[in-house]
Order: C-alpha cells, then structure tokens, then sequence
C-alpha cells in the first residue's frame, strides 16, 4: 500500500526502518509489481528465515 498511497522516499523508507527495528515479529516492504524487489525487512525476518 504504501508503494501506490504513499511515496516511498529515501526520508519515508528510513522512518519505517526505525519503526520496523522495534516490531517484534518480521516485518518487510516489497515491490509486487514488475520485477518483484524487497524494499525492506528487519532483523527478525532474516533471523525467521535463517538467513
């Protein structure tokens, strides 16, 4: 949503990188459309998937 709702600038991408750091579960950003490309995920979900 925030892809086609919400610009995703450099200053909105760090705001929810702070934000995401804090969540306890996994939480990740992706682009779904054309070449799908992760945007962003926090430290749990490289831990959820051993990576």
């Amino acid at each position: 949503m925030f892809g086609r709702h919400f610009p995703l600038s450099e200053q909105a991408l760090q705001v929810i990188e702070q934000i995401g750091e804090d969540m306890p579960g996994g939480f990740f950003i992706y682009k779904a459309t054309g070449n799908e490309e992760l945007l962003y995920a926090n430290k749990a979900v490289f831990k959820i998937f051993g990576c």
